[in-house]
């Protein structure tokens, strides 16, 4: 970019695809669109310290990561076992060995924690998008556009992809990358036969082999207890010869030093019913565990999310100190029951969370299981509401419609409220969906309502849409109609979004009779916004027009200084340019006055884009470059879009052509990426309009 002042703004909004730089430049403006460099990924957990020499499945694995292929496909190889054979260890090992053959990356997931298959598919591209230097707002919402940008984006690179617990050979072909050297590795103990048909080499892993048990039980416990073979051979029987059991017994063992292993040997044969086998290795673990330790790892088998979990919630859910639920994590992690994922956050196998699960519904424990899911519901849902407290403080449905939710323990800024909702993402998902099957239906539309600070501005509609049909369903079990009718428009905006404007005026209109059946005015006026917005992207002027205005008045009549501000701001997109200057200037002025940055930049974006049609390109400018620092500063691509083309249109006034194709070309390569069909189809006829580069 040149030389910067002290005043300028030098920051990158995306990785691959589209980064928007602005500036002031000897009191001029700078606008920079390019692609940085971004890292190589190394996303793999670390090579497993106990992996020990299974010699026949390590050696399948390795000869099928360095077989010729007969074509340019990434070869794919399937390691199928019952849970805990120990084949996410023998990929992983195996892959780290040949790592420097793949000098393009290692990308891993974990599809345990999912909680549909087409989700968890849909999900695992975005990350492995983003991973690989995709700027957000390039990345499709539908499962179909995010397989083909992603194998776009992995064509003719050397990548490691290592996918555990896959559901289906369906999920492991949307997650093949595109033609190369790559190679696809896959775990499940699912239906994964039909990955024949992509020339999949399948690996095999039964129960360890008992010498390689062996040398697992003595790496965790110490080559001492081997000594007693008929004890050993007793126990492995007992573990089945998997590698969890056996990493629990042999903690066991480290944990009491002075218990022989035919002592242990002993107590695990007067256990019962997982496999009776496993049981009794879990039993025994579970028996010594003390009374905090045990609700603890009650708590976690009933956890809604099956991935990562905080120590926070295990508190809440116990209703202990954190310092007790501390001390519970660490006698827990200590019999290696759970993992530290990473600082902080913990994750429990499957083959113990089974367990964990059912014995928290024994008889003896069955009165406290229900008050423990409870209370976890409760937690993630308190600290939702102070997530969206400060993510939108002035929103207001909240404090309208569910009075009864306080905010406790309030975040300490936006930004650290929103990176909470992204990091319990899933377990908040989770939480919904638990509640909805519990019948919980209040807990259900809460969160519903207070995950809009999530779901619409990270555009997680995925998300949305699976949470908020629960929530109308629990609404009308409750016969709550208002809530029921935010919920209608919330649900209108993710069709909107992506320019389905047949379906989102369906979810509208149903808001709007929602909203007239409970008699609430400004829930009318929210769902005739919507509707409004919506008959705009069908080009349906007109009638947009109508229902804006009808909207503004609505807004007046009601005196909501913000709501009004919006009104205006809305209809502002449907009239000439004349009266929408006149209408965003006084809307810029509110939310300037009511501190609201991001709605002001938005203002200033569609205010700027008028003062060119009127002839303003000075006055134009400046309000565009204030808009897009915002936009970066917050990190909305979608926004960031639409000042390009506001700068695009400038650069048409001023007979920049040249300049006006590359903005253009980098709006609608967000448009584009994320799905927003209507955007990108305008932006196109833009383009075509200006014809070929050697008119600029």
């Amino acid at each position: 970019m040149g030389e910067q002042t002290p005043n300028s703004h030098n920051e990158l909004s995306g990785s691959v695809g589209v980064a928007v730089q602005v500036g002031s430049v000897h009191g001029g403006l700078q606008l920079n669109v390019s692609a940085p460099e971004t890292p190589v990924p190394h996303q793999f957990p670390d090579d497993p310290a106990m992996v020990v020499n299974q010699i026949v499945p390590s050696r399948r694995v390795r000869a099928a990561l360095t077989a010729p292929v007969e074509d340019a496909e990434a070869r794919i190889i399937v390691l199928h076992g019952s849970s805990g054979t120990g084949k996410c260890w023998i990929a992983q090992h195996c892959l780290h060995a040949c790592r420097d053959d793949y000098p393009d990356g290692q990308l891993y997931v974990d599809l345990s924690t999912a909680v549909d298959e087409l989700t968890a598919t849909s999900e695992a591209l975005r990350e492995f998008l983003m991973a690989l230097g995709t700027n957000p707002a390039l990345i499709p919402t539908d499962l179909a556009g995010r397989q083909k940008l992603y194998r776009s984006v992995t064509d003719g690179k050397a990548l490691q992809v290592l996918v555990r617990n896959a559901f289906s050979p369906a999920q492991a072909r949307a997650l093949r990358p595109g033609r190369g050297r790559s190679v696809l590795v896959v775990t499940g103990h699912g239906l994964l036969g039909g990955l024949k048909w992509e020339s999949a080499a399948f690996v095999e892993l039964d129960p360890f082999e008992p010498d390689a048990a062996r040398e697992l039980l003595g790496r965790f416990a110490g080559d001492e207890v081997l000594a007693d073979v008929a004890a050993v051979n007793s126990i492995l029987d007992m573990c089945d010869h998997r590698p969890k059991a056996i990493e629990v017994v042999g903690a066991i063992l480290a944990d009491r030093p002075w218990q022989s292993i035919a002592e242990l040997a002993e107590e695990l044969a007067d256990g019962s019913a997982l496999s009776a086998e496993l049981s009794a290795v879990f039993d025994a673990v579970y028996r010594r565990l003390g009374a905090v330790a045990k609700r603890c790892y009650h708590a976690i088998g009933l956890h809604p999310g099956r991935g990562e979990f905080g120590r926070e919630v295990l508190a809440a859910a116990l209703d202990v100190s954190d310092r007790e639920a501390g001390a519970a994590i660490n006698q827990l992690r200590a019999l290696h029951i759970i993992d530290e994922a990473r600082p902080h956050r913990y994750v429990m196998h499957n083959l113990v969370r089974a367990h964990a699960h059912e014995v928290a519904w024994q008889p003896d424990a069955r009165a406290e299981s229900d008050t423990l899911i409870r209370r976890t519901l409760a937690w993630y849902l308190a600290r939702a509401v102070a997530a969206d407290d400060a993510v939108m403080p002035l929103r207001g449905w909240r404090e309208q419609l569910l009075p009864a939710l306080e905010v406790r323990d309030a975040f300490a800024t936006g930004g650290e409220a929103f990176g909470w909702l992204e990091q319990e993402r899933a377990n908040l998902r989770a939480a919904v969906v638990c509640a909805a099957e519990r019948q919980e239906d209040e807990v259900t539309y809460q969160f519903c309502v207070v995950l809009w600070s999530l779901h619409e501005r990270g555009k997680y509609f995925d998300d949305l849409v699976a949470t908020n049909s629960l929530g109308v369903a629990a609404a009308r079990r409750k016969s709550d109609v208002a809530v029921e009718s935010l919920l209608w428009s919330q649900l209108g905006f993710p069709p909107h979004h992506q320019g389905e404007e047949t379906e989102a005026v369906e979810a509208f209109e149903r808001a709007r009779e929602a909203a007239r059946r409970a008699g609430h005015l400004e829930l009318e006026a929210t769902a005739i916004e919507g509707l409004g917005l919506a008959r705009l992207g069908q080009g349906r002027t007109e009638e947009a027009v109508r229902l804006l205005r009808e909207n503004l008045r609505l807004a007046e009549e009601i005196g909501k200084a913000r709501r009004i501000a919006l009104a205006r701001f809305h209809l502002a997109k449907a009239v000439d340019a004349e009266e929408a200057v006149r209408l965003l200037t006084q809307t810029a002025r509110t939310f300037e006055e009511l501190g609201e940055v991001y709605n002001l930049a938005k203002a200033r974006t569609w205010l700027g884009r008028k003062l060119i049609e009127i002839a303003e390109p000075d006055d134009a400018e400046r309000v565009l470059a204030d808009a897009m620092r915002t936009m970066i500063d917050d990190h909305t691509p979608f926004d960031q879009a639409q000042v390009l083309e506001g700068f695009a249109e400038l650069a048409v006034a001023r007979d920049e052509l040249a300049d006006a194709r590359e903005r253009y070309a980098a709006a609608l390569s967000i448009y584009e990426g994320r799905q927003f069909t209507r955007q990108a189809e305008s932006v196109r006829r833009r383009l075509a309009e200006l014809g070929s580069p050697n008119r600029g």
